[in-house]
């Protein structure tokens, strides 16, 4: 039998590909088609050496080369499938828009749109007004105001009440959010020195009120939605802190973080605002189930002074978040939570998702190279949301037998359109947890797919 070494050294030489590239080199420029195929090259030694791959013709690679030019040209961002089990998957966008909402701003997207005129007098006006007054309506508020992500509400806030003085926050609360931004690093880009007090694990009020000083304009309360601390603990209520930082003439700033509506085991953007916090902020695209936005509400004096930072022009929305989020909220004021698939994933009974995982084995067809089998799986919200929430859930575990559990995953990655799932010892998990029941055969003929391509190899 061959040894690796004598498989490798059979792949064609880059001069040899070349030579026979010559439809390629009519497409895309000489570099490109090198690097392409350069790419097909180390992605085949790799797979020799894992035992995957034997011979290979120059044929073989000059087509690879060819469909990876082909999806160099394509949109990075495209639909895709989540198989993951994980509800807000960040990777793959957060929030599902309800349908409804997608549907609406078509036409916005095809053509012009109404952004700064009134209508009625045909002047200049606010952008955001009317989407602000729809916020103020849905949680009773004096005022609202958005921006294009939670830490920029929170940056905006800081640097608009606090520039070049002092907010005071727990240690048990200086998250670390999506893609390594961590709240110090926000709180020092706003221009405002943070001060730190209480422990880990355990903060008073009487932490809070011993660090205020001359310099000190706002207590902040942050939510840790991304995760729990558990055990000898003990947090400042937000009905409290707001009491202490309103006797002291300090503002009381609320991060909810996630922006749940309605309960669903996180605290409600009601609850925030009535705890007596002067400015509450959360995202848009969490739990709240809308596009990538930072929510500001609050009262009349804390909230308006924001408008005229000039930082607020460098964080406003463009007319697609505007249009999206009025109709989200539009949603919520005519009582359709039905309509938001988040909130749908979140509380469909486990049966479903068991539903969903059979149809997609009974779509297979029979002789695929793999094992299969029916099993009970832990999906989780996900997103920075409901941190060790255990959600209850199904996946179709598929061993395959001649590759591995990543080269399978891969393969459903490069499936149009790509269908994301996990790996666990050797098994590909396909959790139905957030796969559409339209998805269903789809993520079936990508199975199919995969694994009949490892047949082929």
């Amino acid at each position: 039998m061959d040894s690796f070494e004598s498989f490798l050294r059979k792949l064609p030489k880059m001069d040899v590909l070349l030579s026979s590239s010559a439809e390629l080199l009519k497409r895309w420029a000489h570099e490109q088609v090198r690097e392409a195929l350069s790419s097909v090259l180390e992605d085949i030694r790799g797979r020799i050496l894992k035992g995957e791959v034997q011979e290979v013709e120059v044929e073989t690679v000059v087509k690879r080369a060819e469909e990876v030019l082909k999806r160099r040209g394509k949109p990075f961002v495209v639909s895709a499938i989540n198989a993951t089990g994980v509800i807000l998957h960040t990777g793959l966008g957060r929030s599902v828009l309800p349908r409804s909402v997608v549907d609406s701003i078509y036409r916005v997207l095809c053509g012009y749109s109404v952004l700064e005129i009134d209508r009625e007098s045909g002047k200049r006006c606010s952008r955001i007004e009317r989407l602000s007054g729809m916020l103020c309506e849905l949680f009773g508020v004096e005022a609202a105001l958005a921006v294009n992500n939670d830490a920029a509400a929170v940056m905006l806030t800081l640097n608009t009440h606090a520039c070049g003085k002092e907010v005071v926050v727990s240690r048990g609360e200086l998250v670390e959010i999506g893609g390594s931004f961590r709240l110090p690093e926000i709180i020092a880009a706003s221009g405002v020195k943070m001060v730190e007090v209480g422990t880990t694990n355990r903060t008073r009020i009487e932490d809070y009120e011993k660090a205020v000083s001359d310099s000190t304009k706002i207590f902040l309360k942050v939510h840790p939605s991304n995760y729990k601390i558990v055990g000898y603990t003990e947090g400042v209520p937000s009905n409290e802190l707001a009491e202490s930082a309103h006797r002291l003439g300090l503002l009381f700033l609320y991060d909810l973080g996630s922006g749940a509506v309605v309960d669903v085991g996180e605290p409600t953007v009601k609850y925030a605002v009535s705890s007596g916090a002067d400015i509450v902020t959360f995202s848009g695209d969490k739990l709240f189930g809308g596009c990538q936005g930072g929510i500001i509400l609050g009262k009349e004096a804390a909230v308006e002074p924001l408008r005229k930072n000039p930082l607020y022009r460098a964080l406003r929305l463009d007319k697609i978040k505007i249009g999206l989020l009025e109709r989200v909220v539009a949603l919520y004021l005519d009582g359709r939570f039905d309509e938001f698939p988040i909130l749908k994933m979140i509380g469909e009974p486990v049966s479903a998702a068991k539903r969903r995982a059979k149809r997609v084995l009974r779509y297979l067809p029979p002789g695929l190279p793999a094992d299969f089998e029916i099993v009970e799986s832990d999906a989780e919200i996900g997103g920075g949301s409901m941190a060790g929430v255990r959600v209850p859930s199904f996946a179709l575990s598929v061993r395959p037998h001649s590759i591995s559990e990543d080269d399978l995953s891969r393969r459903l990655r490069m499936y149009e359109p790509p269908v994301f799932v996990r790996t666990v010892r050797g098994s590909v998990l396909v959790d139905t947890k957030a796969v559409a029941n339209k998805e269903v055969k789809t993520v079936a003929s990508a199975l199919t797919a995969a694994l009949s391509e490892e047949q082929s190899d």
